[in-house]
């Protein structure tokens, strides 16, 4: 694309740099001829959607389309480089997640040189530490990392009240304004928060496939309106759920799908609780509703094509149905994430269980 034609899309836009994020996780730059530790980059001004996104929303948006484009185009936001069209890169977010062992994150990459004073160019202070688990080392080895969530609703007139000195983004992420940006820059970065339940997800694979096992562990989550805990305490998997202790946590568990009827979709998970079988029925009219319906149907129909599995997770309750069985209920679908389990390869004939 006419790199004329892209900034002609722009209009006023001097406000997207103030969403900034100051607490994300590091890569590196060359600066003045060193490659030295900078942010990473977690938002940048899509064209087509004319607005600033993080990737997870740019993957939403893309599998939500009405008619197909190959690709979305993303600039650089800061206020440095947003004149200079300076392309941004975002990688893995135009293919359905899989929840694979090696967890491919989807992610902004540079593309284009970035200007002096860019956000994103901004040095790192880099502890020197020999702890495996300091938070910021941990930090530098993932995509996004997630410091606290807020699983509220997210609606026009249900906006959570920012924390002091931080603004809200389009989905609900917070970000410090420019009076405590200096001190953020040093060696204690402000926390990043937010209510894309799809964004948690990924940053709770991305970790789960990326850190030590001692690292996974020490990774702590804030969670609005429960208070903190080990992120992978808050992931509760769905055999180890008792009924009326599940309700604040994230349920997760593998599942088929099972049935499509006249008003909805079933899904069938592996696990049972309490010799029950568990459930999800999905109905049609709260999904046509859905604005990234396309989202949720995609999956579905892949895996009954390829015969493959699911791994739901989900912001719900379970509860007794009348049929005998339990049922996962998931009030919005905004609280309703399923990534693709491909069918594992055949054991090699012969092959033992030890040597797999």
């Amino acid at each position: 694309m006419d790199r004329n034609l892209k900034l002609g899309l722009f209009g006023s836009v001097a406000d997207c740099s103030s969403r900034v994020c100051r607490s994300a996780v590091a890569t590196e730059a060359r600066i003045n001829g060193e490659q030295v530790p900078v942010l990473r980059i977690s938002r940048a001004y899509c064209i087509e959607l004319k607005k600033v996104v993080s990737i997870a929303q740019a993957r939403r948006e893309f599998f939500a389309l009405e008619s197909p484009i190959e690709e979305f185009h993303f600039v650089c936001d800061s206020l440095a480089c947003i004149d200079h069209g300076v392309r941004i890169s975002g990688v893995n977010y135009r293919v359905l997640a899989k929840d694979e062992p090696k967890y491919k994150a989807a992610h902004y990459k540079r593309l284009d040189p970035h200007f002096p004073g860019c956000t994103w160019q901004t040095p790192l202070a880099v502890i020197e530490t020999k702890d495996p688990l300091d938070r910021q080392t941990i930090r530098r080895k993932l995509n996004d990392l997630i410091d606290a969530f807020d699983p509220a609703p997210v609606a026009s007139d249900d906006v959570a009240s920012p924390t002091a000195g931080s603004t809200p983004d389009a989905d609900g992420t917070t970000r410090r304004t420019r009076s405590t940006r200096s001190a953020e820059i040093s060696h204690h970065p402000g926390k990043t928060r937010t209510r894309d339940f799809e964004r948690l997800v990924d940053s709770y694979l991305d970790a789960r496939s990326q850190l030590t096992p001692a690292q996974f562990d020490s990774l702590m989550l804030d969670i609005v309106g429960i208070g903190s805990m080990r992120l992978k305490d808050y992931f509760k998997h769905v055999a180890w759920t008792k009924v009326g202790s599940h309700s604040r946590s994230v349920l997760f568990g593998g599942a088929r799908v099972d049935k499509r009827f006249k008003t909805g979709i079933r899904l069938h998970f592996f696990d049972s609780i309490e010799g029950l079988d568990l459930k999800l029925f999905i109905p049609y009219a709260q999904l046509d509703a859905y604005r990234f319906r396309n989202y949720i149907r995609q999956p579905l129909e892949e895996v009954e094509k390829s015969g493959g599995y699911l791994t739901v997770y989900a912001l719900g309750n379970i509860a007794m149905s009348k049929f005998g069985h339990y049922e996962l209920n998931v009030p919005e679908l905004r609280g309703l994430v399923i990534r693709m389990k491909p069918r594992a390869a055949p054991r090699p004939q012969g092959a033992s269980a030890a040597s797999t």
